[in-house]
This record gives structure tokens, C-alpha cells and sequence, in this order.
């Protein structure tokens, strides 16, 4: 199962550069699922603000990434 949605890096500062695109995708494993996310577009973001954004949607990522993590164990215990 795939989902794909939109994000502007940068947020509201930036709303008139191009999308990038999030898709989630969930998988069978052999120990449950698996959750692959690829943001991709971050070529179509200005060169001179390119490596910026990057970094901050690097750092919400490394964030929501902590969230699922807490949100899964709950279930595991």
C-alpha cells in the first residue's frame, strides 16, 4: 500500500516554490511491516535554497520518524 502527499519545504515561507513529494509506503516483513518514506522534488527547489531545505526536512523527518517509532512500541508492550 503506497500513499503519496505533498510538502513545501519551508512551509508557508516558501509557498510559491514547487511541492515536494512524500510517499509512504507499508510492506509485509517477515517481522511485520515495513515503512519506506522517499520525499523526492528537491530538485525543483532553488538552487541557492536547495541544500536548506534539505536539511530542514531532514531534521522534521529525523522528529516524526522518533514519533512512529514511540507509537509502534506502545503496541509491542
Amino acid at each position: 500500500m503506497s500513499l503519496d502527499a505533498t510538502t513545501r519545504p519551508g512551509g508557508r515561507l516558501f509557498h510559491r516554490e514547487e511541492p515536494t513529494l512524500v510517499t509512504f509506503t507499508l510492506r509485509d516483513a517477515p517481522e511485520g511491516t515495513l515503512l519506506t518514506i522517499v520525499e523526492s522534488g528537491f530538485d525543483k527547489v532553488p538552487p541557492h535554497r536547495r541544500l536548506e531545505a534539505f536539511r530542514m526536512n531532514s531534521g522534521g523527518w529525523d522528529a516524526q520518524l522518533d514519533n512512529i517509532v514511540r507509537h509502534v512500541a506502545s503496541f509491542a508492550s
